[in-house]
């Protein structure tokens, strides 16, 4: 007997359109999947960037106070330190220094006179402790007239002429020095405690 041969038909049928709709449904959920998960890396990644970055700002910030502070401090230290040289200095050498310049101090008062005309009658009045300092200047500007005059302190110098009268007085300018100096410090001071 005879059968006659039937074989099967492949044919697309509707089942398997519906496979291929599946997997591109599926291709597209990885697909968003990868994307999504991808930014969720990208954000977790910039997070910590930014989580660092501020670390190290304030890190830095700690630093730059710490060094700020220690400069405060080893300035105040070092002033606190030169204040009784500076001291020392401004009360024994700067009068002697002071004394010694008061020849050059003398002459740069007299300029102006003697630039306008004004050379004769020219008194000066000294202590007599500085006659020997300003001697020299009396014989080198001619009609200066030097007079002692025990009333005058140390250091302090009088001219009078047709042109009117003037003070030279060093012991002046080193109170005003150790003023400043005073100030200094004690602003110094002032800044170390209240930063």
């Amino acid at each position: 007997m005879n059968f006659p041969l039937k074989l099967e038909e492949f044919q697309l049928s509707g089942g398997l359109s519906d496979m291929s709709g599946q997997a591109a449904a599926l291709e597209d959920s990885h697909r968003e999947g990868f994307e999504n998960g991808y930014q969720a890396g990208w954000d977790d990644a910039e997070a910590a960037r930014s989580q660092t970055e501020s670390a190290r700002r304030d890190d830095i910030i700690a630093a730059l106070k710490a060094l700020n502070l220690t400069f405060t401090a080893a300035r105040a230290e070092v002033l606190q330190a030169l204040s009784p040289l500076l001291n020392e200095l401004v009360s024994r050498c700067l009068p002697q220094v002071a004394r010694g310049g008061l020849p050059g101090l003398v002459t740069e008062a007299l300029t102006p006179w003697i630039e306008a005309g004004v050379t004769e009658g020219i008194i000066l009045l000294c202590n007599p402790d500085d006659m020997a300092l300003l001697r020299d200047l009396s014989a080198a500007v001619e009609g200066l007239l030097l007079h002692e005059d025990p009333a005058t302190p140390p250091g302090e110098v009088w001219l009078r002429s047709a042109a009117g009268e003037l003070r030279i007085d060093t012991s002046a300018a080193l109170t005003e020095v150790t003023r400043s100096i005073e100030e200094f410090f004690t602003l110094a001071e002032q800044e170390r405690r209240h930063g």
